[in-house]
């Protein structure tokens, strides 16, 4: 059997990316290879109207949602990522970098659902103000992300909204009230599926 210079060539490379990743953690690949990568190579006007967006779409959508302890907590999530990834945008601004974790950043459990909602709103128009700060100070300085590694400013920017985004499926809609004819309908339409977001 004749094997043909191109499979060799293959084989050799495939072997060399193994070698090479053999001892990365496979979380900083995705966070340099994607989240990094393709946020550096938006225009910062871009990074900055995704944030904007997306905070838009996300505000209607709460409003659509019952006000239960599981959307509480799932908001709650979204709004302590926010505020601890905006702190990271604050260290390419001259801001200290802290050993702290988003745990820290949790608002309190007696908190409504729309407070909750203005705290992410207050907390999304910081995340742009200083992201774009830190997009204009960067260079080519990178901060550390606990799981995903060393991230640029357009990268911490693109995490912020990929995140907040993706968390925006595991809310809990409302459930069906039965009419007095036995039909079933959502009350109100209050409850809708996450919208198809943009970033």
């Amino acid at each position: 059997m004749k094997i043909k210079a191109g499979h060799v060539i293959g084989i050799a490379a495939l072997g060399g990316l193994a070698w090479y990743l053999r001892d990365k953690n496979p979380y900083h690949i995705f966070g340099s290879g994607f989240i990094d990568f393709t946020g550096s190579k938006k225009d910062p006007s871009q990074l900055l109207k995704a944030l904007e967006d997306t905070q838009t779409q996300l505000s209607r959508k709460f409003r659509e949602l019952p006000d239960t302890p599981e959307n509480r907590k799932q908001l709650g999530h979204i709004l302590a990522i926010e505020r601890w990834g905006t702190n990271k945008l604050k260290v390419f601004n001259g801001g200290e970098l802290l050993n702290d974790s988003s745990q820290e950043y949790y608002p309190s459990e007696e908190d409504s659902m729309e407070s909750l909602m203005n705290q992410f709103t207050e907390t999304r128009q910081e995340t742009i103000k200083v992201g774009q700060e830190a997009i204009a100070n960067a260079d080519q300085q990178k901060v550390e992300h606990d799981q995903f590694g060393p991230l640029s400013a357009a990268g911490w920017i693109q995490y912020l909204n990929y995140h907040a985004f993706l968390e925006a499926y595991k809310f809990k809609k409302a459930e069906p009230v039965s009419l007095q004819d036995g039909k079933e309908e959502d009350a109100q339409e209050i409850s809708s599926q996450t919208p198809g977001l943009q970033s």
